[in-house]
């Protein structure tokens, strides 16, 4: 009962703060609104907690355990790790938001992952994770950082400051694109670690 209170909640959150973020991009744009949706969707940390409500909306919808998609669900949890840090650390420092602004920006990067973290520890079945199973989730960062570069290239827009193309220059934006990544496997290895010692 508890797991699936627990996945509720996780995905209620989920989704009032996506739904909360496109309302505040959409009201304040200064671009077309099927312009504002593309920038809203080429966010890392909106296509991350996109992933976060759908699995967690799909858990519970199906009644299913966690067994069938530990390593689904282990991917996301390096990526949603990987958006909070990445944030907290570089980017929280660069505005300051108020309001509803405030309340969607702490769920997006702070409390939805610290609340995903808790849910992978107590809840996903991971113990037959192997340390190889975490190449293919480098796929889906390599894929949006080959998007953001060419769409940035084509219209001169980037979703973050720190792979901006246009105001530092591509061997700093590439060398921050390595660091990240480097993060990403860290995070990847840490997980998969912590099930060889846990063994849950």
């Amino acid at each position: 009962m508890f797991y699936r209170i627990f996945l509720a909640v996780l995905a209620v959150l989920a989704w009032f703060a996506l739904a909360a973020q496109l309302y505040i991009i959409i009201r304040y744009r200064t671009a077309s609104v099927g312009a504002t949706l593309v920038q809203y969707f080429s966010y890392y940390t909106i296509l991350t907690n996109i992933m976060i409500a759908w699995v967690c909306t799909v858990l519970f919808i199906r009644r299913e355990d966690t067994s069938g998609r530990k390593k689904v669900l282990t991917a996301i949890l390096v990526y949603i790790l990987t958006v909070g840090l990445t944030y907290n650390l570089i980017l929280r420092s660069l505005w300051k938001p108020e309001g509803l602004q405030l309340l969607a920006d702490n769920l997006l990067h702070s409390i939805i992952p610290v609340l995903y973290l808790v849910f992978w520890l107590i809840f996903v079945k991971k113990h037959t994770l192997q340390w190889n199973n975490f190449l293919p989730w480098l796929i889906y960062p390599l894929l949006y950082l080959i998007y953001v570069m060419i769409r940035g290239a084509i219209f001169g827009v980037y979703p973050y400051p720190f792979i901006d193309v246009a105001q530092i220059g591509y061997p700093k934006a590439l060398l921050n694109a390595v660091m990240v990544t480097g993060v990403i496997v860290i995070f990847s290895l840490l997980s998969v670690g912590y099930t060889k010692f846990f063994k849950k």
